[in-house]
């Protein structure tokens, strides 16, 4: 533990003191960061950081992308939420904006309300979806750009100072 800094600021390498005694997760000064946010509005001058890695439960790891990252992921869903709502099953109430459980159900008692109705209702859980998702896949379906995208699913994570190449499936929080 170098002078000057607390316990919390020394136990993760990714977390260290500047001279304005604030602290930022690369290392770098704020300063840094808000010019190079402005020069990385377009895909070429864009590269995704690596994350950090969490600890987690399961054995995908947990990702935390770096402000940038993460404010240029919200723009991108910003564009693509919108496509996601007029294409997808009406019927799919997962991770969807402005839908729910509730919802869920309430669709549920009205299908199953009438006299024809189904017999079954089945609820289903890929295991190891997102440890497994195809990048070509996701590539070909998502309409963005694909190198941007291409970046993302490749910028890998980080644990204990070592850089992880991501080959397949995507880290929780992407």
């Amino acid at each position: 533990m170098g002078q000057g800094e607390s316990p919390a600021t020394s136990a993760h390498p990714l977390v260290q003191r500047q001279s304005s005694g604030r602290a930022t997760g690369d290392g770098e000064p704020r300063e840094t960061h808000s010019r190079r946010g402005q020069d990385h509005l377009d895909h070429t001058g864009t590269e995704s950081s690596s994350h950090r890695r969490a600890a987690a439960t399961r054995l995908r790891p947990l990702s935390i992308p770096t402000m940038h990252d993460r404010a240029m992921q919200a723009l991108y869903l910003l564009a693509l939420d919108p496509i996601a709502e007029t294409t997808a099953d009406p019927n799919s109430y997962g991770f969807r904006s402005q839908r729910s459980t509730a919802d869920a159900i309430e669709q549920c008692f009205t299908v199953l309300a009438k006299k024809a109705s189904p017999a079954w209702i089945l609820e289903g859980d890929i295991r190891a979806c997102f440890d497994t998702i195809s990048f070509d896949w996701m590539l070909a379906h998502i309409p963005m750009e694909k190198v941007i995208l291409q970046k993302w699913l490749k910028a890998g994570f980080m644990e204990q100072g070592v850089l992880h190449p991501t080959e397949e499936g995507v880290p929780q929080g992407f």
